[in-house]
């Protein structure tokens, strides 16, 4: 049997400075400087350092074959400990709330990042951040 879990989660973007910025504004998640990665590509990476090592990473790709937005499912998940702040957090943002439904002690929302990327934020009761 093969054993696996989470590692790397890549987010697609067509301009990866603005992503960071995006990101770290509207999020708050906290990328390190891109880096070239070959073939024109750039990275830039967000560690969990909550989580037990080895911890898994975002990472925020550009280059000329990345496509972001061509999806319809989410391209992210997040937990998130206070819903309410980050819907106040989109609409001072002017991020719109695709889709959002509450119910059996949970609550998510769905939302574009600055590249057209579906997202989905997550409320848990059971999972307290």
């Amino acid at each position: 049997m093969v054993r696996t879990k989470p590692g790397l989660f890549y987010i697609p973007t067509r301009d990866i400075d603005a992503a960071i910025a995006w990101y770290g504004e509207v999020l708050g998640i906290a990328f390190e400087p891109k880096f070239a990665c070959g073939d024109d590509m750039w990275m830039a990476e967000h560690h969990f350092a909550d989580q037990p090592a080895p911890r898994p990473f975002l990472g925020l790709i550009q280059g000329p074959d990345v496509r972001p937005g061509e999806t319809t499912v989410p391209v992210l998940g997040i937990d998130v400990d206070d819903m309410d702040a980050l819907r106040a957090r989109l609409d001072e943002k002017g991020i719109a709330i695709v889709h959002s439904d509450e119910g059996g002690g949970a609550w998510w929302m769905r939302f574009h990042d600055g590249d057209g990327n579906l997202l989905e934020a997550n409320w848990w009761e059971w999972d307290h951040l």
